[in-house]
């Protein structure tokens, strides 16, 4: 047993450490579960598409991709067009620009008259209204006024603005750098996450096939102390056995009991961890196909050819570098890596900070149509 568990134990380190490499290199649809007993590549294919901190480094990755297009639209050309309407229910230039039709004859000059005849003539004009209606006058001269803004009740305007940053002291590459540093940093995170969920699912998969052999050894165990009990009690029925043996063989088996009982709930557990892992339902009538039944545990095919090489590099103590070995350069500690790409970040935001205090130039021009239509 303990041989079966150091064995496990050393396989899982090994699939941790290639986890990297074997990671994915894009999101795919959840496939379906296969019906019938699962392999461990079955539960490496269904574990990605179904985990969430997969799904939430993806979606890094993109906001990350967005904010690196943010950041180059900072030295490109900006256009922007607008378009507005306003009505204008009541107006403070209402009735300013109203001309009255005179209520009697219109006003005529006669130069041949008396002149008391011509101030009487003005004096009617100017009380029926015939002369100096409205503000502005009366007749074709006051067309020119009605045509004003003023009091409008329809006003529709277009603007069309243009402007191009010429100097930035800095700022645009700065920000870009930002943007790419982050954009590598949530690759690494994604990265991460797969490498993580490859390492939980295979480790929830064999600690479950481990626990049902477990199970089964102990029910194995429990069954054989139960035979031995029987072949006891049977001794001493005949009177060849004492009864001290007949107790011991009793308490010998009702001590497998326990061990059976935790042996189960280990299983359950890993099981239910197994179904958390591939996002199924806890009732789900999950199997495993491969099981620990002999002596040695051969690697799956899909760590078979590296996982070879790196237990043989190991068993046999040679000092080549298992990079070697398998003929693959193995990926960097992503802890370390990850710890270099925030230096370039934290380089990239200090560069940022200091282009603030710089001046930056920039080319402005925009073009705008305003219209009165004469609308009800």
């Amino acid at each position: 047993m303990s041989n079966r568990r150091s064995l496990v134990s050393r396989f899982l380190t090994v699939v941790g450490f290639l986890g990297l490499a074997s990671a994915p290199a894009s999101a795919q649809t959840p496939p379906p579960v296969p019906s019938g007993p699962l392999t461990l590549e079955q539960v490496l294919a269904l574990a990605e598409p179904r985990s969430e901190g997969v799904a939430i480094a993806q979606q890094g990755v993109r906001r990350a991709e967005g904010q690196q297009i943010q950041a180059k639209s900072g030295g490109l050309p900006q256009l922007s067009a607008s378009a507005s309407y306003d009505r204008a229910l009541a107006s403070e230039f209402e009735g300013v620009f109203d001309v009255q039709t005179p209520s009697c004859a219109p006003f005529t000059l006669n130069p041949t008259a008396a002149i008391d005849a011509r101030l009487a003539e003005i004096e009617r004009a100017i009380d029926c209204g015939a002369v100096g209606g409205g503000f502005f006058g009366s007749g074709s001269s006051s067309s020119g006024f009605a045509n004003l803004p003023f009091g409008r009740k329809n006003t529709w305007r277009a603007t069309l603005s243009f402007s191009q940053n010429l100097y930035s002291g800095g700022r645009v590459g700065a920000q870009k750098a930002v943007a790419d540093a982050g954009h590598e940093s949530a690759n690494q995170t994604l990265t991460s996450a797969r490498a993580q969920i490859l390492f939980d699912a295979t480790q929830a998969y064999y600690e479950a096939v481990l626990g049902d052999r477990l199970v089964a050894i102990a029910s194995a165990t429990l069954e054989q102390a139960g035979a031995t009990l029987k072949q006891t009690q049977a001794g001493f029925d005949a009177g060849t056995q004492p009864e001290f043996e007949v107790l011991r063989a009793r308490v010998n088996r009702d001590n497998q009991s326990p061990t059976l009982i935790r042996n189960m709930t280990n299983r359950d557990v890993a099981m239910l961890r197994l179904k958390r892992l591939l996002d199924l339902p806890v009732d789900y009538p999950l199997q495993l196909a491969d099981s620990l039944g002999g002596d040695t545990l051969p690697p799956p095919p899909v760590f078979a050819e590296r996982v070879g090489a790196i237990e043989r590099a190991l068993g046999a103590g040679q000092a080549t570098p298992v990079s070697l070995q398998v003929n693959a350069t193995i990926p960097e500690r992503t802890v370390v890596t990850q710890a270099a790409t925030n230096i370039r970040l934290r380089e990239a935001a200090l560069r940022l900070t200091t282009a603030q205090r710089m001046p930056s130039v920039s080319l402005n021009s925009s073009y705008g149509r305003v219209a009165y239509p004469s609308l009800a």
